[in-house]
């Protein structure tokens, strides 16, 4: 029988609480950091091609979130050579330095998953399995932080994640199992 299966769930800033008290507003945290948005979404199908020989399998899967690390902030020129972070006593910000406070800097997270399987009986005691995923990747502004800019993090990505696997098995009697297997991780970086 064909199947298939769904999941969603999300969450943003609005479910935040605030734990940020007068002691810690002293040594200049205003807000908590903050989980802009965060989701994960799956879907996959599968069922057999030919009954009782080939069945298959795939599914998708996008997640990711926006982090907004409390005090970071987007640069005001960002070809300066110095960043100063924005002035804060007694929780209040005094002056905003070379931070844009219009401008929260956030990092942006991004995940993919596409995945496939197929397995075919070869006989009555063996079967052959294929399986490849793809996972690509971005880390918008990894290193973010309360004293370092969005312009000075670095991204990265890769768009090439990969694994690709085939195994072969065989019942040649109730003792013995032969497997034979072979497994490729293509896998680049920016």
């Amino acid at each position: 029988r064909f199947s298939s299966y769904w999941y969603a769930v999300g969450s943003n800033d609005k479910f935040l609480s605030n734990n940020v008290d007068d002691a810690l507003r002293a040594r200049g945290a205003l807000r908590p950091s903050a989980t802009k948005q965060q989701w994960d979404a799956n879907v996959g199908f599968g069922g057999p091609l030919m009954q009782d020989k080939i069945w298959f399998y795939g599914s998708y899967r996008n997640y990711g979130s926006n982090q907004e690390p409390t005090g970071a902030y987007r640069a005001l020129d960002p070809a300066a050579v110095v960043f100063t972070p924005p002035t804060i006593v007694n929780g209040v910000i005094t002056s905003a330095n070379s931070a844009d406070l219009s401008n929260p800097a956030i990092n942006e997270l991004r995940n993919h998953n596409f995945n496939g399987r197929l397995t075919m009986q070869t006989s009555s005691n063996s079967k052959l399995s294929v399986y490849a995923d793809q996972m690509p990747r971005v880390v918008g502004a990894n290193g973010l932080g309360a004293t370092t800019t969005y312009e000075a993090t670095t991204r990265y990505g890769n768009d090439i994640n990969s694994i690709i696997q085939a195994t072969w098995n065989w019942t040649v009697t109730s003792k013995v199992l032969v497997e034979i297997g072979e497994t490729v991780k293509p896998d680049s970086w920016e």
